[in-house]
């Protein structure tokens, strides 16, 4: 029985080898990794419905807080806020809204002075989002916002 202490990501663990090969690890004070996604983010300015710009994005989640990392050096950290589903706080502690609309294809947030849409299916970035489509529809039925 041999035990070795090691890093991951800087943090330390101790890993026990036992006779035959068998080892154990334990971590300690590790963190829980994030589900995250590449993406397409298109940016929609408030009160516009053509596309500002489409960006490869990846979205991140953990414990109810998103991030979401523009290939533009775009960065979007949203802390839930409150008990509503759908309710976070930006970095600038701005409300932002999480929308309906995309279904299963992705997410819509709406931000101060923008919507962002956060696309699962990636078509190639150059012509997966002609001048001319206009945003997908928010009705005030899909629209948790509406006042």
């Amino acid at each position: 029985m041999k035990l070795k202490r090691k890093h991951i990501q800087g943090r330390p663990i101790k890993v026990l080898t036992l006779s035959g090969g068998t080892l154990l690890v334990a971590a300690t004070g590790l963190p829980g990794l994030a589900d995250s996604a590449d993406a397409r983010c298109d940016i929609y300015s408030t009160g516009e419905d053509r596309v500002q710009r489409s960006v490869p994005c990846v979205f991140s989640q953990r414990q109810g807080h998103i991030s979401i990392r523009s290939d533009d050096g775009t960065r979007y950290e949203l802390t839930p806020k409150g008990d509503a589903p759908g309710n976070y706080s930006n970095q600038q502690g701005k409300t932002v809204y999480r929308q309906s609309g995309l279904g299963s294809a992705g997410l819509i947030f709406k931000l101060p002075g923008e919507r962002l849409y956060v696309h699962w299916q990636t078509p190639p970035i150059g012509d997966q989002v002609p001048e001319s489509q206009p945003a997908p529809v928010v009705t005030e039925d899909t629209d948790p916002t509406t006042e």
